[in-house]
């Protein structure tokens, strides 16, 4: 987290959670594809860079979720949304 106040975890307490340090942060700028196959949710990331005929719009990850890992991260990302506008940090849309 950014340390702003905004965003939540999800409980599992079936196990704990450990933060490793050389967990990669990526930035995005979207997200450009999102498939499922097998049960598997593959979300493609995206951000812009100069390409050799200007501005494109580059896959730089892929984040690969369970089901159920799709359904907290929906779940989250409402809640991070609705603090957000409630907090002014972003208007509606």
């Amino acid at each position: 987290m950014d340390g702003s106040g905004l965003g939540s975890s999800v409980p599992h307490p079936e196990a704990p959670l450990v933060e490793l340090s050389e967990a990669p942060e990526i930035y995005a700028d979207s997200f450009a594809t999102l498939v499922v196959i097998n049960g598997v949710a593959k979300i493609s990331l995206a951000s812009v860079a100069n390409g050799p005929n200007g501005q494109q719009r580059r896959i730089i990850g892929r984040l690969v979720l369970s089901l159920p890992g799709v359904v907290e991260l929906h779940g989250a990302l409402g809640q991070l949304v609705k603090q957000m506008h409630e907090q002014g940090v972003m208007q509606a849309q």
